[in-house]
């Protein structure tokens, strides 16, 4: 059974097209390769990664190059979707800068930082729904 934020029916209702873009597996994904771009690049700047490999991991570093189908039947082997997407996205790294991938990260570290830039991206859109809203109440309430 669907949610009422992915429901057919009555996800308007309970959303926007914004926030459900925010929050879509793509959209998920894209925030972890970020944060795993990220990290090569932080690591880079002081030696633990090399320079080359981070460019790598930071130019290939693109949610459409994993298949969302591919991510679903490994996580459901696995259990948790960091490794899985860690293994279809490392054969587009080449084996070299895939050894230097996700150095010294967990996978919490990886989803959590993700959900944050994922709520930073959300909360745009919501300072502008309620300046929106206020301005609203403000002008009924001066009626």
């Amino acid at each position: 059974m669907a949610s009422g934020i992915d429901s057919e029916l009555f996800r308007d209702k309970y959303g926007t097209a914004e926030m459900r873009n925010v929050f879509s597996a793509r959209n998920t994904i894209q925030q972890w390769l970020n944060v795993e771009a990220a990290l090569a690049e932080a690591e880079a700047e002081v030696g633990l990664v090399p320079v080359w490999a981070a460019e790598v991991i930071r130019s290939r570093a693109r949610a459409e190059l994993i298949p969302l189908r591919l991510l679903r039947a490994r996580y459901a082997i696995v259990g948790y979707p960091i490794l899985p997407m860690l293994q279809v996205w490392e054969k587009h790294l080449g084996d070299e800068a895939a050894r230097w991938v996700h150095w010294g990260a967990t996978t919490q570290d990886v989803t959590d930082t993700g959900l944050v830039l994922q709520i930073s991206q959300a909360i745009v859109f919501l300072e502008r729904d309620l300046t929106s809203l206020c301005g609203l109440l403000r002008s009924i309430a001066l009626r």
